[in-house]
Parts: C-alpha cells; structure tokens; sequence
C-alpha cells in the first residue's frame, strides 16, 4: 500500500509539472496574440506625411456628416454612423466605412482589417486609418472633430483644422482621373457574434 502512495504521489507531482507548464506555455502564447494583435491594430493606423486634396477633404466630410453615395446601394444614402476613414499616403485613394442606423450599432470586428485589406488592393494604394469615428487619430493626433465644423458647409473649417494641426498637408496637383475612393455601407445585422465567423 505504501509502494502504491509513493507511485502515486510520483505520478501526482508529474502531472502538476505538466499541467503548470502547459499553463505557462499558454498564457505565454496568448499573451503574445493580443500584444501582436494590438501591435497590427496599431500599423493599420497612418503616421506622418499625410497629403490630402480638396477631393479627400469633401470625401472626408461627407463620411463625418453621414450622407453620402453609396456605392453598394448606388443611392446617396443619409444619417449613417461614421466608423473609420482610411486614406492613402498620398492622398489619392481613400476608404470610408459607415453603419446604416436604424438604431443598431454596426460591429467592425475583423471586417474592418479585411476591408482595409481588400480595397487598399482594390483602389492601388495602401490604406491606413485616418478616423475612428469622429476622432482623427493619424500619427496620434487624437482629435475630436467638433460638430459646428463638420457641420459646415464651408470646407475650408475642415481643411484649416487639418493643416492648422499639421496633420497633414494639402496639395491639389493630382489630377482628377489619379483619385479614388469606395464609401462601404455595413449593416447591423452583418455583426459577427458566432463561431462561424
């Protein structure tokens, strides 16, 4: 009976080290899925030598009021949330990506980094986010844009708070055929809440 405890005390300690480890090795790998996970979201963000155009100004303004032409639905479409604004280095191509409200909140979750993706290859140029919602967030600016601004008709409010920031620099000698830009429109029902995702 003696022998028995032994071996199973020996068998016990085993299984403990095992298990202890194991749960190091996993806390260490989950640990460094979100450090990376935080460390990607942050690369999507744009940093630094921003040119902006008048074109990308009213593409700008138009994401932050929420009327604008829908490209999925072919239809100017109005009252939409801003959720984020991705914009070329250069200024020529732009993504804006917007919740249809009817009361719901849209949740981006991964579709917002496979879109960003998806039209950067699409519209030939690398995208990075310019806003999170109403806030401009390149190079850690952090800006909430206020209301009577993006309210305006006046454009120049907003491309003076850009400049004025030195957010950016604006510089309108592309030509009109080298801009782009795709409005996307996402739905609540389009939220991702299962493992089918």
């Amino acid at each position: 009976m003696k022998l028995a405890n032994q071996k199973f005390k020996i068998v016990s300690t085993r299984l403990k080290f095992f298990f202890n480890t194991l749960a190091i090795y996993l806390f260490i790998f989950f640990s460094s899925l979100v450090l990376f996970s935080c460390a990607s979201f942050n690369n999507l963000i744009g940093k630094n030598d921003l040119i902006l155009n008048d074109f990308q100004i009213i593409k700008f303004h138009e994401y932050l009021n929420g009327k604008f032409y829908s490209d999925e639905l072919k239809q100017t479409t109005s009252h939409n949330d801003p959720m984020i604004f991705a914009i070329s280095k250069n200024g020529k191509s732009s993504l804006h990506i917007s919740c249809y409200y009817s009361g719901q909140i849209c949740n981006l979750g991964i579709k917002g980094y496979e879109n960003l993706k998806k039209y950067s290859k699409k519209l030939g140029n690398e995208l990075f986010i310019f806003a999170i919602g109403r806030r401009i967030v390149w190079s850690e600016t952090n800006l909430v844009v206020p209301r009577n601004i993006y309210k305006s008709n006046d454009l120049n409010k907003l491309k003076e708070l850009i400049v004025n920031k030195k957010i950016a620099r604006v510089n309108n000698n592309l030509s009109i055929s080298d801009l782009n830009s795709y409005n996307l429109l996402m739905l609540p029902q389009d939220n991702c809440n299962s493992d089918d995702c």
